[in-house]
């Protein structure tokens, strides 16, 4: 308790030099942080995407069309009747699988008893939630479970009951419970069918490198009748096949039907894209965590040598009364662990209580001792005339 108090009044005697130092240290675990985060990230998402694609490639679709081509789609009157023979012949192909992830929606509540942070759409007086609407595929393609109640059943993906089924992710369970009937703005009735187990996610690799957690969703299944989604759920449907060619089909009807111009992709391409972007990503965070990292250590080391030095006296004095090199050296570091306990703070409210924040410490830890290796080093070899010689 003693070191920790006059440690703190070493810093206290140069606030600002110590102030600047310490913004620098903090700055250079925060970037390493966000490194560790980006490469933990691409790990993660690229570990989940080889569980889906382990015995057959899945491709996404992306919309070429211009935009003349679009506006002939939207004014033809038979648009909507092309749209959904396009989106039948895609799902009902021999030639290869599907399933559909259409998570461009929102689920706007009449009323809304959910905590206000699980929703992520604002429009007084209700709130928006996040909303998927899936085929019978999708359960099988990312494993879903529930841990209450049940998945949708084949019927529930061609019923037009008064009610639609709904699947919950796990937070709202603290909100709701299996059977209750929930009203959306629209006038919809649904009917909770089942809640998701914590675990739930999905990606869409041809819309960003996120992993969605379907903790805090809506899920609902696409109805034989889409109505004016079918453009929606054509450009959500995910196609898997081992055989690339099997693709060009698809291209031909639409073709035929007037419709759009598309380019395959596949997820494994998506991902080596994904990659670049972060490696990218975490090649200039380094840069600067790097430039960042060397300026602040060689102004830690360089101040407590001065430190030392503005203190040769009181230390000499110290080891003439049977002080030991030990107790100036904890307090030497006591300094560096005060400023890296603050910086570390600030990097747990950032990442939270995770193994992000863990690497960081133990990673200002390595640099704290680096840092206080060259003054331990410089005291343990000095003798007490020595001290005396350097106070006079």
């Amino acid at each position: 308790m003693e070191q920790l108090r006059y440690a703190w009044e070493d810093i206290k005697d140069q606030k600002i030099r110590n102030f600047v130092l310490f913004i620098q240290i903090t700055a250079a675990l925060v970037l390493f942080s966000f490194i560790v985060s980006v490469a933990l990230h691409v790990s993660s998402y690229r570990e989940k995407l080889n569980g889906i694609i382990e015995s057959q490639e899945i491709y996404l679709i992306r919309d070429l069309t211009d935009q003349s081509g679009l506006d002939q789609i939207w004014t033809n009157p038979d648009s909507s009747t092309k749209l959904r023979e396009l989106y039948q012949f895609m799902k009902h192909s021999p030639l290869f699988d599907t399933y559909t992830a259409d998570a461009q929606h929102f689920m706007w509540l009449a009323e809304d008893k959910s905590h206000n942070s699980l929703a992520v759409r604002s429009n007084p007086p209700h709130k928006g939630y996040n909303l998927i609407k899936i085929d019978d595929k999708f359960m099988d393609v990312y494993e879903l479970q529930c841990v209450e109640g049940s998945l949708f059943t084949r019927e529930d993906f061609s019923s037009t009951k008064e009610t639609i089924p709904l699947l919950l992710g796990y937070d709202f369970r603290s909100f709701y419970q299996l059977n209750d009937i929930i009203t959306d703005t629209r006038g919809f009735r649904y009917h909770v069918v089942g809640f998701l187990e914590q675990s739930s996610y999905f990606i869409q690799p041809g819309k960003s490198g996120e992993i969605y957690s379907l903790g805090t969703w809506f899920v609902i299944p696409v109805g034989p009748d889409l109505d004016g989604s079918y453009d929606s759920a054509i450009m959500t449907t995910y196609i898997i096949t081992d055989d690339p060619y099997h693709l060009q089909r698809i291209q031909q009807k639409s073709t035929e039907l007037g419709l759009f111009t598309f380019e395959f992709r596949s997820f494994s391409e998506q991902m080596r894209r994904i990659q670049e972007d972060h490696d990218l990503q975490i090649k200039i965070l380094a840069l600067i965590f790097s430039v960042v990292l060397i300026f602040s250590m060689i102004g830690l080391i360089s101040n407590l040598v001065q430190f030392i030095d503005t203190h040769t006296k009181e230390f000499a004095i110290h080891m003439l009364c049977g002080g030991q090199v030990s107790s100036i050296i904890r307090r030497i570091l006591t300094q560096i662990i005060l400023m890296l306990i603050l910086a570390n703070v600030i990097v747990f409210a950032i990442h939270g209580a995770s193994s992000i924040t863990l690497v960081t410490i133990a990673f200002g830890l390595v640099i704290g001792s680096l840092i206080v290796l060259y003054p331990a080093i410089k005291l343990s070899t000095m003798g007490i005339n020595e001290l005396l010689r350097r106070s006079e």
